[in-house]
């Protein structure tokens, strides 16, 4: 038998090496495979996780929307409407919330209140009901009217007991008039716009449940703009289910006839109106 010479012992220590190496390379790569695939999945769930928890937290499946918030009694009396030991027993709106069967964890609800006075207050509330609804925002220093971008709004300054509930974007008000016509300036939204960038898509996505839709409107004077403005756009009739507002004649525009019957008359006669008028004494919810 022939002894290995010094170049085969070589080759055979180099062949050796190379089968290790090939090894060490395999098991490497299937480590890393493996190591990278779990990560990517953890990476994928952390992903699709949040993307559906920011679904969720957008998807709004009611809205209600409270126009003139003042010091956020009507939003409390429409969110916690069964908790009748907070806010007043005898809120119009709150029998109303209750008749309808209203759940407050399945609406977003939205707050506007001109008067900086209240704007401690109504940020406290927001944090205070996101625990009882799907979403609140109030929006401070903001009114709404017919279009967006910045106004004046007149104080009320002498109804102190009920918490100043004349400030109105007309200075002509007889509140505004006894306080000496004093304005702060504000945001002003395009009411009409915001509902529809919000309800609209909804709406008319097929396959999903639609949403109710409550407008509450106690904007002193300001509401003969805001339903003008929402009947142009096709939505007061189509897109609203219950609009629960006070009408202020001293700011209405001059007409022959009441605005409010004027407008029940014309609600009530059209067969394709879906929105169910509802006019309220605001002062009962204070």
């Amino acid at each position: 038998m022939k002894r290995p010479t010094t170049t085969d012992k070589y080759l055979w220590i180099v062949g050796k090496k190379n089968i290790w190496m090939g090894w060490l390379i395999v098991v490497t790569c299937l480590l890393w495979y493996i190591w990278s695939c779990g990560v990517l999945q953890r990476a994928s769930f952390w992903l699709s996780h949040q993307s559906t928890s920011s679904m969720d937290k957008s998807h709004c499946p009611n809205f209600y929307f409270d126009l003139g918030s003042n010091v956020g009694d009507s939003i409390v009396h429409f969110v916690l409407h069964n908790i009748t030991s907070v806010g007043s027993a005898s809120s119009a709106l709150r029998r109303f919330a209750n008749r309808i069967g209203v759940v407050s964890s399945e609406y977003c609800v939205y707050g506007f209140e001109g008067n900086p006075i209240f704007n401690d207050g109504l940020k406290k509330l927001e944090l205070l009901l996101q625990g009882y609804t799907k979403k609140t925002e109030i929006r401070t220093e903001t009114v709404v009217t017919d279009e967006d971008g910045t106004t004046q709004l007149y104080l009320d300054l002498v109804n102190e007991d009920h918490h100043f509930w004349g400030s109105s974007i007309h200075n002509g008000t007889r509140d505004v008039v006894k306080s000496g016509s004093q304005a702060v300036n504000v945001t002003a939204v395009d009411f009409a716009m915001f509902l529809k960038q919000r309800v609209v898509d909804k709406r008319e996505c097929k396959g999903r449940n639609v949403p109710m839709v409550i407008v509450r409107m106690d904007i002193e004077g300001a509401e003969y703009r805001v339903i003008r403005r929402l009947f142009e756009q096709g939505l007061l009739c189509h897109y609203i289910d219950y609009l629960i507002v006070e009408f202020h004649e001293d700011s209405a525009p001059p007409l022959n006839h009441s605005i409010p019957q004027v407008l029940s008359w014309l609600m009530e006669n059209n067969d394709r109106c879906e929105t169910q008028l509802i006019f309220q004494d605001i002062e009962n919810d204070y």
